[in-house]
């Protein structure tokens, strides 16, 4: 993930965790535009970035949208 819109993606997701501090995320949605074209390391680093910065449930039901 070496380009800027990606890394400001990843910034947002960083900086929206106040938002719903102390809920649990059942789910992960990557939608709008085409995510299906991202590098699996783009899509990858995405999940990290949000099991870092959130409370995940044991078992999220993470969907693509393509």
């Amino acid at each position: 993930m070496k380009n800027g819109f990606d890394d400001a993606l990843l910034k947002e997701i960083e900086l929206r965790r106040s938002f719903i501090d102390g809920h649990i995320i059942k789910t992960i949605y990557l939608g709008g535009g085409t995510p299906s074209l991202m590098q699996a390391s783009t899509i990858k680093n995405l999940i990290n970035t949000i099991k870092n910065n959130y409370q995940i449930a044991r078992d999220p039901e993470i969907t693509i949208e393509a």
